[in-house]
């Protein structure tokens, strides 16, 4: 009763304004616990299961980051099992997978069960931070319930963009729900939940104008990009809009002052590194979005014109600024949906996914207008309105509920292909590294800790040549008489000890591969289930590590997966008997030690990817590492006889200073919690009005947002 009393109390004072005030807590949390239930009820069967039929769905491979978690969470720099090895930083934003990992640690539940309690959970909130943020912006309980509702139980994205409408198949059905389970978009739904409540927080942190509540509104920053990247990209164009609704420079200043403060607490997933990975492989995922810069450097100064036009005319028919923040958020994803939809005009990569946030816009700027019209209206018309508002959302949930029942299926797991697969590796090849595709990639390691040439996130794939292989051991492309040749190469250079191969009558979610008969040239079949097989590449040995003459390796990236002719010479030499054999063994998730009778002129060419945080070292003296040309880990050990050679992940001088820079903005905001006269900048200024308390003397209530 402690902890409901002390949030009632919490979210009372967020949401308090002139309308809204801190002694409706009751009715607060009511209406939250009610929107809640509901959407809970909504999805309660994908809290029920540990798997569901979906293969197709990403979320295998949250399955696990999370069983990842759990396993090793003591040694989380490296993590050797997706994309020949990637800092586990690389892997995904945390915050889903750690809140699975903890749950799944305290209560007798499977990974899956609790990833699935936990995502169910975040679907449930979303609408209800919807309901705080509107109902504190236009200082009604009333119209901030009618948003939370109407986004519980309306897609308005099918009704405008036809591709969503034809994957849903009636714009009646919940297309968040959809993208929930049908594809495990886990992650961009939590951060939709997460978005009002770190705007909340902010405008709350411009009101009361305290360090402490900086610090709160720079966590929920931090939560939301910690949770989904473009996530994080929806709270920066919220935050743009609720600012633009503005008409001083000192919120701006504000929310760059607690954007950093964000930046330091999250700044171990956002290296510069990996940022610019993530920029660069998003371009070419989902489709070719490598025009979408200059798409946007073109369309930007019309955007920016539209926008001061739209701010001059809403300040002229002095429109309340919460609705100004609504349609200028609406308008700026609208934007990027409906260009690439309609004018097949992408403004940013896979604009296509902000679908999302434009929903979220649309109920924002349509709903609480609509609601402000209904308090106009006499007794009898109001009330007739409000009923068939009650009906139609009982029969939105009604369909909702029975979309939930087709939608979410429970799956013996044990009887798909993907389990078969990744089974049949761990036990007939275990801790060698293999290849698969699709949901078989995505559900490798749900099971299994087969390291593996792809993964589960694409984007954070660290080298472009690996991406190269993958394409180029499915699709054949342009190899002609020699595929299976070139095939067998890619294979051999990235030491794929088996693949996992299906042809056009497969089991599996998607159908990856192209040609499959090539396989029959190159490999030795070990495993069938009608059209879905194993088989076993012919490799010298099983190591990760090879020695070789500095001459063998591959010097220039290959442009694409039929420049072949490094790869053949690094194959083949890989395969010279006359060359010692290398013992490789992982002592840690982030070390390994490699044995081998070396000569001086020998290198050690790894199969794991180089980063500069890889150190090597022979009876404690340090040696050098560099990347050859397919951007593996080279070592240079200098070595005669029987060579000992440890190598250590330690994660390289810019994840330290993201560490640092982490620490060091965890103590800032603990001593600006802590001390009450750390800030005095802060509370230098004069009080600083957040968009839900513009009302001021003399000003109309429309204008000033309030109800």
């Amino acid at each position: 009763m402690r902890f409901w009393r002390w949030r009632s109390v919490l979210v009372g004072k967020l949401l308090a304004t002139d309308g809204v005030k801190p002694g409706n807590k009751a009715k607060i949390c009511g209406l939250s616990l009610f929107l809640f239930a509901l959407n809970l009820s909504i999805c309660w069967r994908f809290l029920r299961f540990d798997y569901i039929d979906k293969m197709g769905s990403i979320e295998g491979a949250y399955f696990a980051i999370s069983r990842h978690l759990m396993e090793s969470w003591r040694d989380l720099s490296w993590w050797p099992t997706w994309y020949g090895g990637i800092p586990f930083s690389y892997s995904y934003p945390p915050v889903v997978h750690t809140l699975t990992a903890l749950y799944a640690a305290l209560f007798p539940v499977s990974v899956p069960h609790a990833y699935h309690i936990v995502a169910g959970c975040f679907y449930a909130l979303g609408p209800v931070t919807l309901f705080w943020l509107a109902a504190r912006l236009s200082e009604s309980l009333r119209y901030g319930f009618f948003a939370g509702l109407a986004y519980s139980v309306v897609s308005p994205s099918a009704f405008l963009i036809p591709s969503v409408l034809k994957d849903l198949d009636t714009p009646l059905w919940p297309r968040r729900l959809q993208t929930l389970t049908g594809y495990g978009d886990s992650g961009h739904v939590a951060a939709l939940a997460l978005v009002p409540l770190a705007v909340l927080l902010f405008d709350y942190a411009l009101s009361k104008n305290r360090p402490r509540w900086y610090v709160a509104a720079a966590a929920g920053f931090a939560a939301v990009a910690l949770t989904n990247w473009i996530g994080a990209m929806a709270l920066a164009l919220f935050l743009f809009s609720y600012l633009l609704a503005r008409n001083s420079v000192y919120p701006w200043l504000k929310a760059l002052g607690t954007g950093v403060l964000a930046y330091l607490f999250a700044a171990t997933y956002f290296t510069p590194a990996l940022v610019r990975t993530i920029q660069f492989n998003s371009q070419t995922l989902g489709g070719d979005f490598r025009s979408a810069p200059q798409n946007l450097l073109n369309v930007l100064p019309y955007i920016l014109i539209s926008l001061v036009f739209i701010k001059a005319l809403c300040e002229k028919l002095r429109v309340a600024r919460h609705t100004q923040m609504f349609l200028y958020f609406t308008l700026l994803t609208g934007c990027i949906c409906m260009s690439a939809e309609w004018f097949k005009l992408p403004l940013v990569p896979q604009p296509q996914r902000y679908h999302l946030e434009f929903e979220l816009g649309l109920v924002l700027l349509f709903v609480i207008p609509v609601a402000q019209h209904l308090d106009s209206l006499n007794r009898r018309w109001k009330f007739a309105c409000l009923t068939v508002v009650a009906l139609f959302c009982l029969s939105q949930v009604r369909l909702d509920r029975k979309f939930a029942k087709t939608m979410i299926r429970p799956i013996d797991i044990t009887g798909t292909v993907e389990y078969k697969t990744a089974i049949w590796f761990d036990r007939n090849l275990p801790g060698q590294r293999v290849m698969a595709l699709g949901s078989q990639a995505f559900f490798m390691n749900a099971f299994t800790g087969s390291p593996q040439l792809a993964g589960g996130f694409e984007p954070a794939n660290p080298n472009w040549e690996n991406r190269i292989a993958q394409y180029q051991v499915a699709t054949s492309d342009a190899g002609g008489e020699q595929s299976a040749a070139i095939t067998l190469y890619w294979l051999k250079a990235f030491g794929i000890q088996a693949i996992a191969v299906g042809g056009p009558h497969s089991k599996t979610a998607y159908r990856n591969f192209i040609d499959v008969s090539r396989f029959e040239e190159i490999g030795t079949l070990v495993w069938r289930e009608g059209d879905d097989s194993i088989y076993k590449i012919p490799q010298r040995n099983d190591s990760l590590a090879h020695a070789v003459l500095a001459a063998d390796l591959v010097k220039t990236p290959p442009d694409n997966g039929i420049d072949i002719a490094e790869v053949k010479k690094y194959a083949d030499a890989i395969d010279n008997p006359s060359y010692p054999v290398v013992a490789y063994r992982w002592t840690s998730q982030h070390s390994a030690e490699l044995n081998a009778n070396l000569h001086t002129s020998d290198v050690l060419a790894t199969q794991i990817n180089y980063f500069p945080g890889w150190k090597g070292d022979v009876a404690g003296k340090p040696i050098q590492t560099r990347a050859d040309g397919l951007g593996l880990l080279v070592l240079e050990p200098d070595c005669s006889g029987n060579c000992v050679v440890n190598i250590t992940y330690d994660g390289g001088a810019e994840f330290k200073a993201a560490q640092w820079l982490s620490l060091m903005g965890l103590s800032i905001g603990l001593v600006l919690c802590v001390v009450p006269n750390a800030s005095s900048i802060l509370r230098g200024r004069p009080h600083a009005q957040p968009v839900g308390e513009i009302a001021t003397a003399g000003t109309p209530a429309s204008y000033a947002g309030g109800g």
